[in-house]
């Protein structure tokens, strides 16, 4: 069919393009089928290592990067303690990952991604954008008196 031949050659397909078959579909059944490989959400650590890995940033670097605890920051990037929202922002500022990044990272690990209308997440995207470290997102948001990340 059209879909078949159209599709399964491309295993990486937007959101849109995912959502826009889904709509069109007449069956769920061979929308997974044809999609099998789209509908697989990394897990979040592989994700972000995958980028650190590929921008030849070291692990060490990274948590020196991040201000937190070393044994600690190990901990979270091992699983042997959850990452919070805050800690996974605090991360991918670390890493220098970049808006599209960060937003992924966010929605793997089941958290919200950065809202723009969001005061706090605004200083964080702008942040991003501007590739600030983690101090220095802290001084932005505590002259705006917003939390900090922690």
């Amino acid at each position: 069919t059209y879909f078949l031949e159209r599709h399964t050659s491309s295993m990486n397909k937007t959101t849109h393009e995912l959502f826009s078959e889904l709509i069109q579909s007449k069956s769920l059944k061979t929308f997974a089928n044809h999609n099998h490989d789209n509908l697989i959400v990394p897990h979040p650590l592989t994700y972000f290592n995958s980028i650190i890995n590929k921008k030849n940033i070291s692990k060490s670097q990274i948590i020196q990067n991040t201000g937190l605890e070393r044994t600690y920051a190990y901990h979270l990037l091992s699983e042997k303690k959850n990452m919070s929202r805050d800690k996974i922002l605090i991360f991918s500022l670390a890493g220098m990952l970049s808006l599209e990044e960060t937003n992924n990272f966010l929605k793997y690990s089941k958290a919200q991604i950065l809202y723009a209308r969001n005061p706090r997440d605004c200083i964080i995207i702008y942040s991003i954008m501007q590739k600030l470290s983690v101090l220095e997102t802290n001084e932005i948001l505590s002259d705006f008196n917003l939390d900090i990340l922690k």
